[in-house]
């Protein structure tokens, strides 16, 4: 990544995580939520709070870019004048990620992105696919649209009054 597009990275990060208010799901009862699974590019990484952290909210993350990163990874300084060298590198470099369990889930995030009907990204799945709510990669205002959608607000009620 050349150094304009890092110092853009840099100010979307700034301006989305600390301009934009940090109060969303810290607040409010997760109550009912018990699992998100993020779905992204590489070129959109999520960003998780650390108000999360501290939730017993089980958080996955699948970046659908995992075979073309690795595939990137492999052939990285791989010498063009000679085919033997290069093809051990490359079979260490296997030998590495194989070994580091990279090709478990290499394609269970398209997978997962399929049963659950994805249709663009990034997405934050609720649940299980109860919930997805696109376009979003800031997690905790993800919860905060989550509570919306369902109904709650930040004192733990729902619109009807009643508790949770």
């Amino acid at each position: 990544m050349n150094n304009h597009r890092k110092g853009l990275v840099v100010v979307i990060l700034i301006i989305n995580f600390v301009i934009v208010p940090t109060c969303y799901a810290q607040e409010a009862p997760l109550s009912g939520l018990k699992k998100i699974e993020v779905f992204h590019t590489s070129e959109s990484i999520p960003l998780q709070l650390e108000t999360l952290k501290s939730t017993n909210i089980e958080l996955l993350y699948y970046n659908l870019d995992a075979h073309t990163d690795l595939e990137k990874e492999l052939s990285i300084g791989l010498p063009a004048n000679d085919e033997a060298k290069a093809l051990a590198m490359v079979k260490e470099r296997l030998k590495r990620a194989k070994a580091q369990g990279r090709f478990d889930t290499l394609f269970h995030a398209a997978v997962l992105s399929k049963r659950y009907g994805l249709r663009k990204y990034p997405a934050l799945v609720f649940n299980e696919g109860e919930s997805v709510i696109y376009g979003v990669v800031n997690i905790s205002r993800g919860v905060s649209l989550w509570q919306a959608a369902m109904g709650i607000d930040i004192e733990g009620l729902n619109r009807e009054g009643s508790a949770q």
